[in-house]
């Protein structure tokens, strides 16, 4: 029983027996007794930006809680994706976690359900390509590919123009940078080596560009006397129609 426990750990995302979720960035062994370490760091809140490891057995151990008994750490294949996080990981050489998940061609992207400024500006650039192609195919084609409906079609329309005009006008400075790093898609990493900068000058510019789009959003929307965050958008499914929030 012990033997089949044992087996096998994998890279990605764990959650504890206490509901704290980690990421396995990988299993090494240990060079004199040759036993295998699991490294890992902790996701959200416990996050402490550093790198911890503990033995397999351990790992891989069950817990008694409550008069149950639960697996110390359970995998969770479903784990929603931290782009950003795994951007860091890929920059350290260090392995990313893999799932099995729907592809782009067939899944929907729900947009304009942020809680601030900041995480709407994060999400017009970081789903940029995404969101153009599925404008694009929606126009082209005259039908709804991953696209909710009319109205998340005209809010497509309206992000995709404003962040391009910003882009010719009050972002025109950060021009190279959003079209390496979001169009591109060039690692932090991967874009400091090509411009022969360094990587903090590079993450400080991409942090001033994503603030100074959030201010540019907020004040659209005050221009407007309107709110572009927290939308439901109708779409269908199985013949129904539903909103989403």
């Amino acid at each position: 029983m012990e033997d089949q426990k044992l087996k096998r750990v994998f890279a990605g995302y764990y959650q504890r027996y206490d509901c704290v979720y980690i990421h396995v960035i990988l299993v090494v062994d240990d060079v004199d007794t040759g036993d295998k370490i699991v490294i890992f760091n902790y996701e959200g809140k416990h996050d402490d930006g550093k790198n911890h490891a503990i033995s397999i057995s351990s790992f891989c151990e069950d817990v008694e809680l409550c008069g149950k008994i639960y697996p110390k750490f359970k995998r969770c294949t479903n784990r929603v994706k931290d782009e950003y996080y795994e951007d860091r990981l890929e920059e350290l050489g260090l392995k990313i976690p893999c799932r099995h998940r729907r592809t782009k061609e067939t899944e929907i992207r729900f947009i304009r359900r942020c809680s601030s400024y900041e995480e709407y500006a994060k999400d017009i650039c970081v789903h940029y390509n995404e969101d153009l192609s599925r404008y694009r195919q929606t126009v082209q084609s005259k039908q709804w590919c991953r696209v909710s409906g009319k109205e998340e079609l005209e809010a497509l329309n309206e992000d995709i123009s404003f962040v391009n005009d910003c882009l010719l006008t009050s972002l025109k400075k950060h021009g190279s940078l959003f079209i390496m790093r979001y169009i591109n898609k060039y690692s932090i990493r991967k874009y400091a080596q090509e411009l022969g900068r360094n990587r903090g000058s590079v993450e400080y510019e991409e942090k001033k560009l994503i603030k100074e789009f959030a201010a540019l959003l907020e004040k659209r929307d005050k221009k407007d006397k309107t709110t572009r965050m927290n939308q439901g958008y109708k779409y269908k499914f199985n013949g129904f129609m539903y909103r989403v929030y």
